[in-house]
């Protein structure tokens, strides 16, 4: 399949990348046509309307609204996050059972739009992943610290988005509205867009609410898109702002992490919180 995919490219397309493997897997060893919405069937994607469709930014700025404004989201600027994250463990062909469920506590360190760090608190040992705006590293229990990938930099700085929504200009480009979509029992207006890593973003605004219900990115490989969606639930209000308090993330093989929050802190997070940790040192 690979050498068909790209045969296809080198004699249709003059050797662009235009069909990939996920033209037809989506990420999943059983082709299916779009990522679940919270366990429901694929839909047909977005439907042009009729009459004049909104701009980007006239779907952007009442999202920016229902959170609280952009003036009330400038001033909580630090935030902490607390809750559990589920891991169902994904699906494919040589695992065709999930894996036992894990619940695992989890924090989010979130101060303005470029320093974000997620801890997953594991049995063994704490799972860090943090990026401050100039340098973004990754680390498992007493490891030492690695790099973080330029993708999963554009994811979190993605994620950072949904509670400051005016990065979504800064990290995405040729942002257009493509029509409406269902997503579950509400009606969305679909923004998509792009950045240097992630191929194709697409933004779900709930069309009564303005708040987003989803989003999705592509994470691209040599011979193919892996897709992601996350779908966001139950906007809670503190300190005039809200913040979703629910998220689902949707994978390839069908894998799937349910994200509960419990507490916001909204507090002071120095910046010493974001810095990359030093190699350990060996004791004698």
């Amino acid at each position: 399949m690979i050498q068909m995919v790209s045969d296809i490219n080198r004699t249709q397309f003059a050797g662009r990348e235009v069909v990939t493997c996920f033209t037809c897997h989506q990420g999943s060893t059983k082709p299916s046509t779009v990522l679940p919405y919270n366990g429901e069937e694929g839909r047909p994607g977005p439907v042009q309307v009729a009459g004049t469709a909104p701009t980007a930014d006239q779907l952007l700025e009442p999202y920016t609204a229902a959170l609280g404004g952009a003036e009330a989201i400038a001033k909580v600027q630090s935030r902490t996050l607390k809750g559990t994250v589920t891991n169902y463990a994904h699906l494919d062909q040589v695992h065709p059972e999930r894996a036992p469920t894990t619940v695992t506590p989890i924090e989010v360190l979130a101060k303005g739009a470029e320093k974000r760090m997620t801890v997953q608190r594991n049995i063994a040992a704490d799972a860090v992943t943090t990026y401050n705006g100039t340098a973004s590293w990754t680390r498992a229990g007493n490891a030492a610290a690695t790099d973080l990938r330029p993708d999963l930099v554009e994811v979190a700085r993605l994620e950072n988005a949904v509670m400051f929504p005016s990065q979504f200009k800064t990290l995405l480009t040729n942002l257009k509205v493509e029509g409406q979509e269902k997503v579950g029992e509400r009606t969305a207006w679909v923004v998509s867009g792009s950045s240097q890593w992630l191929p194709q973003v697409r933004l779900y605004f709930d069309r009564d609410t303005a708040y987003l219900l989803s989003l999705s990115y592509q994470q691209k490989s040599h011979y193919c898109c892996h897709v992601f969606r996350i779908d966001f639930d139950d906007f809670y209000v503190t300190n005039g702002i809200r913040v979703p308090m629910e998220w689902t993330v949707n994978g390839p093989r069908e894998s799937i992490l349910e994200y509960e929050i419990d507490t916001v802190e909204v507090t002071p997070i120095d910046d010493s919180r974001f810095a990359r940790p030093a190699p350990a040192t060996a004791q004698r």
